[in-house]
């Protein structure tokens, strides 16, 4: 008879973690509507980041330029460069398919989130962000206050795309 009441316990237990597991916040299913919105984007935008945090003499004159945005407290030089039709297509390829994203496996031992590159658009008046981290192999999908993290499957196909939008940053 004791028996019943344990085995309903761990079962209850395994759903919940399940469940949590599942609808957790920042799972990739989470952020499914701002890549189906990339994917019906006219126009996109890159913004180029600044230098890792950890090359400290680049990243603390650079920060320092007259001719910077930001985006979610992450620095960019500015102008932000419109994509060309066919960059867009393969931006729109990697950056739109739900499976070149993880769960977010916890911070990595880089020095932090630091975004190379920023994809941008606009779709009905809302302005839509991923931030990608080559150091980290991470992207933060970013839209209405709202910040998904993930961990990226692949980055070689996305530094090859963007490498050509390195206009500004100290290569190293």
């Amino acid at each position: 008879m004791k028996k019943k009441p344990v085995i309903l316990s761990s079962v209850a237990i395994a759903l919940i973690v399940i469940i949590t597991f599942t609808i957790m916040p920042g799972s990739v299913d989470r952020s499914d509507y701002v890549r189906e919105s990339l994917e019906k984007a006219d126009s996109l935008f890159i913004y180029e980041g600044l230098p890792h945090q950890m090359d400290v003499g680049n990243f603390e004159s650079e920060k320092k330029r007259d001719d910077l945005v930001k985006v979610a407290s992450y620095l960019f030089y500015d102008p932000v460069v419109r994509v060309g039709k066919d960059v867009s297509i393969s931006l729109k390829r990697i950056a739109a398919n739900g499976n070149n994203y993880r769960r977010f496996s916890g911070e990595k031992k880089c020095g932090g989130f630091h975004p190379d590159y920023a994809l941008s658009w606009k779709d009905r008046g809302e302005e839509y962000f991923i931030l990608f981290c080559y150091g980290c192999g991470e992207a933060k999908i970013i839209h209405a206050k709202k910040i998904y993290r993930y961990d990226l499957e692949d980055i070689t196909e996305l530094e090859e795309v963007l490498q050509t939008f390195q206009l500004k940053r100290p290569r190293s």
